[in-house]
């Protein structure tokens, strides 16, 4: 009995890390693209149009996204840049 549930705790453990290595590499994918976006909507964050409002909120979600994910991914040191980045 004990073997079963020794063997059982193994294959789920192996199955979370299969889990969250598909979302490292889903979250590494996207990664650049959410900066690329991020640093491109800069340019239009100053003035008081809706533009700058939009700008703002779309950058403050991919901040909260990557802090959100990342240091529970394993990418401690993005998460909290994000997480700095989404306090300003």
């Amino acid at each position: 009995m004990m073997i079963r549930k020794q063997t059982e705790k193994v294959a789920a453990d192996a199955l979370l890390a299969e889990r969250i290595a598909k979302v490292r590499v889903r979250f590494s994918s996207k990664l650049t693209d959410k900066i690329m976006k991020a640093d491109a909507a800069l340019l239009h964050m100053a003035g008081d149009g809706s533009d700058a409002v939009e700008a703002v909120a779309s950058a403050y979600h991919w901040f909260h996204d990557v802090s959100g994910i990342g240091s529970m991914i394993g990418f401690v040191a993005t998460g909290q840049l994000a997480k700095s980045c989404e306090a300003v």
